[in-house]
């Protein structure tokens, strides 16, 4: 039982970490389009959103990819 609670513990550091970091480049790219917008840069503004947008996509494609994994059949 307590090696259970041990890998669940383990389990849920390594998800919490994950999102802190998914949230930090999120962040990242926010204040890159923000900084960019400013300087009236547009080609690099619209490579950073398209970045940004390639991102969020590789994120939820692995997170449901993770899902289908433990779904109950």
């Amino acid at each position: 039982m307590r090696h259970l609670n041990e890998e669940t513990a383990a389990t849920y550091d390594l998800i919490n970490n994950n999102a802190v970091l998914i949230s930090k480049i999120h962040q990242s790219f926010e204040a890159l389009e923000e900084a960019l917008g400013m300087l009236k840069l547009e080609e690099p503004l619209f490579l950073t959103y398209i970045a940004k947008k390639s991102f969020a996509k590789a994120v939820c494609n692995n997170i449901q990819n993770a899902t289908e994994e433990y779904k109950i059949n």
